[in-house]
């Protein structure tokens, strides 16, 4: 399980990330001398270029041929998971605040994670030729899906299709545009690229822990975080706990749909059940930076509680799962 969890130090740097912002909110809110209008949009330019530099897009034919694991992933993520997270905050009603309630949505819509799907399903033996093709395919699909569902759900159903047009424009620069000059690069100098996967994911966890402490400064310094009190933080909680037991419950039994091999099952598994908070955080800073940037910082914190839970309970499950297969071997 140690080998799995590897994101101890990322996870302490959350935590440091929260606390400096309760400390030494001033600076990282907006006007404050780190310039987060800025810095937040350059930061998020260069995940995306690093994702892209390490996006082993050549490896995604093998991946791409099993479509009934592929439909079943992109149904879990786009579709039933946003819609388990919908009618959990219809249920729970007005004991949610609605930032809580918006968190959870956005939580529900983003895709799998990047790395550590694959890693899983790499441990547990299942197919990583298709838990590769589904971590690239939906979050490159999700640059389009998330910002526009999003933007249609958060708004009411009040923001132009001009404005939000406008919108999606602006997000294609940070994030589309980055990814294409980063697979240009890899295609350029391919060899170099991977050298860099340890530095990169450093520098992108290092902005990913910016971009939260900025948003939860913003969101103190705008008297957000004080009007809704430290219940947010447990509704958050309940709210994540909820969700994921619901979900991950249901993906598992239902992981058998996409057919009798144990290996795909694997694969489907661990990449319908994850949700990236590498692309979702630099996400939701340029959503809610067209919508309400004082919303952010409470909008992200199911996110930021969900992310470790996630390895939690997927590392318990590797274990089970690679017997399965094993089993089914004999």
């Amino acid at each position: 399980m140690k080998s799995l969890i590897r994101g101890r130090g990322f996870i302490l740097g959350l935590a440091t990330a929260i606390l400096l912002a309760f400390a030494l909110p001033e600076a990282g809110a907006r006007g404050g001398w780190l310039q987060p209008e800025w810095t937040t949009r350059i930061g998020i330019f260069v995940i995306f270029l690093l994702q892209g530099c390490l996006l082993a897009t050549q490896e995604l034919w093998h991946g791409s041929q099993r479509h009934r694991l592929n439909v079943y992933v992109f149904t879990w993520c786009f579709l039933l998971y946003p819609l388990i997270a919908w009618l959990l905050t219809v249920v729970m009603g007005g004991w949610l605040q609605p930032e809580v309630r918006m968190g959870l949505i956005f939580l529900g819509l983003l895709p799998t994670t990047v790395s550590s799907a694959v890693a899983l399903t790499q441990a547990a033996g299942g197919r990583v030729s298709a838990s590769i093709f589904n971590t690239v395919a939906t979050n490159l699909a999700g640059i389009l899906w998330v910002p526009l569902i999003s933007l249609w759900l958060f708004s009411a159903g009040d923001l132009p299709w001009a404005q939000m047009g406008k919108i999606l424009l602006q997000l294609s620069y940070l994030i589309a545009l980055p990814l294409v000059l980063g697979q240009l690069l890899r295609w350029i100098r391919s060899d170099w690229m991977d050298t860099i996967r340890k530095p990169a994911g450093w520098i992108s966890n290092a902005i990913i822990c910016f971009i939260i402490y900025a948003a939860i400064a913003d969101s103190i310094i705008s008297g957000t975080w004080s009007k809704s009190g430290w219940q947010i933080g447990i509704q958050a909680a309940v709210g994540v706990l909820l969700l994921m037991g619901i979900a991950t419950t249901a993906i598992w039994f239902s992981r058998h749909w996409v057919g009798p091999d144990s290996a795909e099952q694997t694969a489907a598994f661990f990449c319908a059940s994850q949700k990236t908070l590498a692309t979702g955080v630099p996400m939701a800073a340029m959503l809610f930076a067209a919508l309400d940037p004082s919303l952010l910082g409470i909008v992200l914190i199911p996110l930021i509680i969900f992310h470790p839970l996630q390895l939690v309970v997927a590392a318990l499950l590797v274990s089970l799962l690679k017997n399965t297969g094993q089993a089914e071997g004999r």
